[in-house]
């Protein structure tokens, strides 16, 4: 069989599977009453879920549902401390040792986002790719805030989904004296 025709179809295999899981995505969001919801990449963050493992994102108006492994995770909006979207070009080359990208993160102005995202750049010189959406919460019951890191692939849309997070936060209110 000609090399060419192999990858033609292996191409429209590939596109008709994106299609479907897309589709099934949006009917999923769908029914949860999602105002945002996205398929990503786990970078970080979920007990139990390795990373560079598919997942999906659902933002509905009272909590975030993250499905990934056959397993549900719920976040409440009350538990979110931040929401940021990360451009890959924020995050272009770190160092091989774990301080090093750590120090080169801590000087991004995300703060524990920088850092966190320099400490898991990987092993050696190379350059990171992807959009990122990271969210610090608080687990119930403790103090100690935790990251979650997902690679969107799309700036705009990891933009929008921090943005719809921040607009959830509780607001505080001032009290008159």
């Amino acid at each position: 069989m000609d090399p060419f025709l192999v990858v033609i179809i292996l191409l429209f295999a590939l596109g008709g599977v994106g299609f479907i899981l897309s589709r099934k995505t949006a009917s999923k969001a769908k029914k949860l009453g999602a105002r945002e919801y996205s398929v990503a990449v786990h970078m970080h963050g979920l007990p139990s879920v390795p990373q560079h493992n598919l997942t999906n994102l659902f933002f509905t108006d009272e909590k975030i549902i993250i499905e990934a492994n056959g397993n549900s995770f719920e976040l409440s909006y009350s538990q979110i401390t931040a929401a940021e979207s990360v451009r890959k070009s924020d995050l272009l080359k770190k160092d091989k040792s774990v301080i090093g990208r750590a120090i080169v993160g801590t000087i991004l102005p995300f703060g524990l986002v920088g850092t966190l995202v320099g400490a898991i750049s990987g092993v050696g010189q190379k350059k990171i790719k992807g959009d990122f959406l990271v969210l610090n919460y608080c687990p119930s019951g403790e103090l100690e805030p935790k990251v979650l890191v997902f690679d969107i692939k799309n700036y705009a849309k990891a933009h929008r989904m921090a943005n719809f997070v921040k607009s959830k936060f509780p607001t505080a209110q001032t009290v008159t004296l």
